[in-house]
């Protein structure tokens, strides 16, 4: 089973705490609610996810935290991105969440 909520919540904190010189991020993409194919195969995993207006109240919830929203506080901090072209992370996610980030930053894919 993935780690998910490790990696989302390092990503919250590179946007609240500048007083850390520098973060690196492997791997990790913007999003904080996932896609129907992407539920489909966490599903498999064992991941359970609600469905039709309770999935609708989970996104409006978790959208205080998410990490594409948070971590454009940080103007003090620098950041490195990794990404490999078959990483789990979908690109799109990855994308959206370097475009958030403040400079100065570097991508590696």
């Amino acid at each position: 089973m993935r780690t998910h909520a490790k990696r989302g919540s390092r990503a919250i904190v590179a946007g609240l705490e500048d007083r850390i010189k520098a973060y690196a991020f492997i791997g990790v993409g913007g999003q904080t609610t996932w896609s129907a194919e992407e539920r489909k195969e966490f599903a498999e995993d064992g991941a359970r996810f609600p469905k039709g207006a309770a999935w609708a109240r989970y996104v409006a919830r978790v959208a205080v935290i998410d990490r594409v929203a948070c971590v454009g506080y940080n103007k003090a901090s620098a950041f490195l991105f990794l990404n490999g072209t078959r990483d789990w992370v979908a690109m799109r996610d990855a994308k959206a969440f370097l475009a958030a980030t403040p400079e100065p930053k570097t991508w590696h894919v």
